[in-house]
């Protein structure tokens, strides 16, 4: 079974609620969603990186159930409540 997997930031593994944002592009390979979740924080570094599975995001945060579906290319900001797309370029 292929495990599709997010790149989220290592912000989000030490607490959750601190995503505010999320992008999907194009999919490197068949076992990438193409999704990437950031927190609040904007000098991020490819050292704060790190791959989840797609279950596994939903678990740490079950408000992205709503927009995994999306295709792509999306854009999301997290408004306390909701995942809100953006019109905004990816």
């Amino acid at each position: 079974m292929n495990r599709k997997v997010v790149v989220i930031c290592k912000h989000i593994l030490e607490d959750p609620t601190c995503a505010k944002c999320a992008f999907k592009t194009e999919s490197a390979d068949c076992s990438d969603s193409g999704w990437q979740f950031l927190c609040g924080e904007k000098n991020h570094s490819t050292e704060d990186a790190r791959i989840v599975s797609v279950e596994e995001i939903m678990q740490m945060i079950p408000s992205t159930i709503s927009i995994l579906e999306s295709s792509q290319p999306a854009q999301f900001f997290f408004d306390g409540e909701t995942w809100v797309r953006s019109d905004e370029n990816v």
